[in-house]
């Protein structure tokens, strides 16, 4: 081991607890920490067009007793004025709508941007692990700590960094490492990140162990195959 991860128990405690900032957040998680206001702009837009509509109908409020008082009720003009009214609402709805997508977007393309930049946090921690020889779970753990991730974090990077290590060398360690970037890229998870695996040269036990190590380092403790980033 390099002298490198002799570092004080003081100067540990200090890195894990700025660590502990960086947890991976769910999407939703995320958008609150973003103080994202898309639904509930969309949910004001949506209640200000039907104000606005029951305002222009023709049966309502001063405009309803204007025509009420001029025995227009029931008539041509008021059926236009509530056309038009309706054509509004609709028009309004659309808007809001359009808004809605637009902001969507936007959050789920920088979340996206958050995840693959902790997913490089993770990869460059397998790469501190390897750099200084860890081969035991503590000292990855440790490392990976000391590289920046959070405690639940840092337990998967743990678990993939001995996984890496072990099995047959037929496979370089730095390979692996790049499988295991790519995995990350892909978001390539259960079947298909084993068969990834397999099909650049791992044994099926080597790719059943890293996929699976991969995938809670990617989505914590969930192993599910199917996740979505935005849940």
């Amino acid at each position: 081991m390099s002298d490198n991860t002799n570092v004080t128990l003081e100067d540990f405690i200090k890195k894990y607890n700025e660590s502990k900032k960086k947890s991976r957040k769910t999407y939703s998680e995320w958008l609150s920490e973003q103080g994202d206001m898309t639904e509930i702009n969309y949910s004001d837009a949506i209640k200000d067009a039907q104000i606005e509509y029951d305002r222009a109908r023709s049966g309502y409020g001063r405009t309803g007793e204007l025509l009420s008082q001029r025995g227009l009720n029931g008539s041509g003009y008021a059926s236009f004025l509530d056309s038009n009214a309706y054509s509004e609402l609709q028009n309004s709805k659309r808007e809001a709508e359009k808004a809605r997508k637009t902001a969507q977007i936007k959050n789920k393309s920088a979340y996206a941007s958050y995840l693959q930049d902790l997913d490089s946090a993770q990869v460059k921690a397998l790469d501190s692990i390897h750099k200084y020889g860890a081969g035991d779970y503590d000292t990855s753990y440790k490392l990976a700590i000391l590289s920046g991730l959070d405690e639940e974090a840092a337990k998967h990077v743990a678990d993939l960094g001995v996984a890496i290590g072990a099995g047959s060398k037929k496979v370089s360690v730095s390979t692996k490492r790049a499988l295991i970037s790519e995995l990350m890229k892909k978001r390539l998870t259960g079947d298909k990140a084993q068969a990834f695996l397999k099909a650049c040269g791992l044994s099926e036990e080597e790719a059943e162990v890293i996929s699976e190590a991969a995938e809670k380092a990617m989505y914590g403790k969930s192993s599910s195959s199917d996740l979505s980033f935005f849940n």
